[in-house]
């Protein structure tokens, strides 16, 4: 209807001022008169992200997502709240719940990445979810789902460095492939510089391991070197 639109346009332009909650309490009067409304709630999960409510922004993504699964920005902005919200548990020092929203953020982005749609955005997001899961304490960084890029731990390697290194690595080796499809979509310096710490992380966990045995250090630097120039 017109009101919803008004509310919807008036929500808009809170949002722009810096004025979030006045902003969700537009987009509510929206959605209170036209509950198909997409942009609403979408726009409302933004505002309530800036207010540090991700409980609330995660319902309000949740939302558009139930009548358009793909809808880009809004897959982006539950990542993002989830992703938020392992910070914190990681940050609290309970690695549970940390691996608890690590799994569902990797979850809600599968289906996106897996169209045909670039959507660089979410591949950054991707990588920094697995950047964070090498962080987790070793029986728990085990569980991280990582079949979004079909890794599994190899018996072998697993035997041979111990199963704690070949999951630091395997993950590893998420944030690294996520971090390369956001090169390939279009070289940037932060992105390179992402792709050369995740590199040298891991060089150096497999050097204080005694399982270094390559000239890592040198590709490192080659990576490093390019977002520079």
């Amino acid at each position: 209807s017109d009101s919803a639109l008004l509310w919807e346009l008036l929500g808009e332009a809170y949002h722009r001022r810096g004025s979030f909650l006045a902003a969700v309490k537009a987009f509510d009067q929206c959605i209170q008169r036209d509950p198909t409304c997409l942009q609403a709630f979408y726009m409302k999960g933004l505002a309530l992200l800036r207010l540090g409510d991700d409980q609330e922004a995660t319902e309000a993504f949740e939302a558009v997502l139930q009548r358009d699964a793909l809808h880009g920005p809004a897959i982006e902005g539950l990542a993002s709240a989830l992703h938020a919200n392992a910070r914190q548990y990681y940050r609290a020092r309970r690695p549970e719940l940390c691996l608890e929203a690590i799994n569902r953020t990797l979850s809600v982005l599968g289906p996106a990445l897996g169209s045909n749609q670039p959507y660089t955005c979410l591949w950054k997001l991707c990588a920094d979810v697995f950047e964070l899961a090498t962080q987790l304490p070793p029986v728990i960084r085990a569980q991280v789902n990582t079949s979004l890029f079909h890794a599994r731990l190899s018996r072998d390697h697993a035997e041979k460095v111990g199963a704690d290194m070949a999951s630091f690595e395997t993950i590893s080796a998420c944030a690294a492939a996520a971090y390369t499809r956001v090169v390939k979509q279009g070289t940037t310096p932060a992105a390179l510089c992402d792709l050369a710490v995740n590199r040298w992380r891991l060089y150096t966990a497999r050097k204080a391991a005694g399982h270094y045995t390559g000239n890592g250090a040198e590709g490192t630097a080659s990576i490093a070197g390019k977002s520079q120039r």
